[in-house]
């Protein structure tokens, strides 16, 4: 076999990487203007009187899938967190009060009741954990859930926080 120097397979490596990542760049372009494409025509077969409300529900849903992008940041800082929580429980709020969301008033109610575990987690101890619990309570119960209790709600924010926010450092358990 013949032996180059380091510096040519570094620059052989190094191309491949550039061309790599140009190729996959263009590659997403294409696939989010054909799925862009996608959506809007699958949008124009809708009637009419029906375009605005899906797309009232879409957007709505899409507010809600980056306010728990936002709040699921993992910080040492806990007042960033604290905040970030309550901007999510307002958006969440503002979401589930309008009358032409109504038929998805359940998805905001689950992210809702979520949001308020984990305040109640972040605020331990405190009058505004107590409030946030309570309300957790509250919207939980309205979703039909029977058991209810602190450590019940816990265990199913925690579940569904993390199947959205899965933690790739951990091993996959055997099969």
């Amino acid at each position: 076999m013949l032996r180059k120097p380091i510096g040519v397979w570094f620059s052989i490596a190094l191309v491949i990487l550039i061309l790599g990542a140009g190729l996959g760049w263009k590659l997403g372009q294409r696939l989010a203007a054909y799925r862009f494409r996608y959506q809007r025509e699958a949008a124009a077969k809708l009637p009419a009187s029906e375009r605005p409300h899906v797309e009232a529900v879409f957007s709505a849903l899409t507010t809600v899938t980056v306010s728990r992008l936002y709040a699921g940041i993992t910080t040492p800082n806990p007042s960033f967190r604290t905040k970030a929580l309550q901007s999510e429980i307002a958006t969440l709020n503002r979401a589930r009060q309008r009358p032409d969301l109504q038929d998805v008033r359940p998805i905001f109610d689950l992210n809702l009741a979520i949001a308020y575990v984990r305040l109640a987690e972040e605020e331990s101890e405190t009058q505004q954990a107590a409030q946030a619990m309570q309300s957790a309570h509250a919207l939980f119960q309205s979703l039909g859930w029977k058991d209810d209790s602190d450590d019940a709600l816990r265990a199913a924010a925690k579940r569904e926080l993390d199947f959205w926010n899965p933690d790739f450092t951990k091993k996959a358990p055997p099969k």
